[in-house]
């Protein structure tokens, strides 16, 4: 390839990593400019002031000072990028504070992407250059938080068909998730198992259009965590939809993504 360009153009074409490193941050970089404004935007002016009264440059402020409080929501604006298909289990891993659980949020609309497009079927719910937002109201997102968030005030059985207008449903998701015989206890009276159980009952019970599990296997003991992880294969079977797990474990991950 590179011969037959510089027999027709008469310029000699070098391939090396570092030139291809830099081609692609020229390519990437009208990209880049939107997410670079907002990060930058969003520091504290009085950081910089701080460090001109203490003699900084602009120079050394930048490098000192700027950039090393704006880089966190440079990377979460400019890398993100992935999909999942109905019936798929895509599994977000990495440690604690990468910011997984804030692309879950945005995914959900309970958080807004700087730049960014969120598209579930044929539904576009986010898209930063159409000026486009569907409320999180409106998404039809199940969503089961790290603490198993239920109405303490409820039975097990009212959370379920807290959001559904169908009670077979939640009846059949008590069996499915073998909690029928708590349905008439409060959240602080059952286990963490069982608590999880419930919460993802709930989520399942809108019939949603995409299911999001953060760290749901995090406070629980290995025998608990190998008894959900088939019962999550299970709901991937059954329900056929798209599944956002959420882990720092790999081997939650190889054991249940696609």
């Amino acid at each position: 390839m590179g011969a037959l360009f510089e027999e027709v153009t008469g310029e000699r074409l070098i391939f090396s990593f570092p030139g291809i490193v830099l081609a692609s941050l020229v390519y990437s970089l009208p990209f880049a400019v939107q997410p670079l404004k907002n990060a930058f935007e969003r520091l504290d002016t009085r950081l910089i002031e701080t460090a001109y009264v203490l003699g900084l440059s602009r120079t050394k402020a930048f490098f000192r000072v700027i950039l090393p409080n704006s880089v966190g929501g440079l990377m979460v604006a400019i890398i993100i990028a992935f999909s999942c298909p109905d019936g798929g289990l895509l599994a977000l891993v990495g440690p604690s504070g990468s910011g997984k659980t804030t692309i879950c949020r945005m995914v959900a609309g309970l958080d807004r992407p700087d730049e960014g497009v969120v598209i579930c079927g044929e539904e576009t719910w986010c898209d930063t250059h159409a000026h486009k937002w569907i409320r999180v109201q409106e998404r039809c997102i199940g969503f089961l938080f790290q603490d198993y968030t239920l109405f303490p005030h409820m039975s097990v059985w009212e959370n379920i068909k807290f959001a559904t207008q169908d009670p077979a449903l939640s009846h059949r998701l008590l069996y499915l998730l073998g909690i029928e015989h708590l349905k008439d206890r409060r959240p602080c009276s059952i286990s963490g198992g069982e608590r999880q159980r419930a919460a993802l009952a709930q989520a399942l019970s809108r019939r949603p259009k995409v299911l999001i599990l953060d760290e749901p296997f995090s406070a629980l003991d290995l025998e608990t965590r190998s008894s959900l992880r088939r019962l999550i294969l299970d709901i991937k079977k059954r329900f056929c939809l798209p599944i956002l797990f959420v882990t720092h474990d790999l081997y939650d991950a190889y054991a249940l993504a696609d």
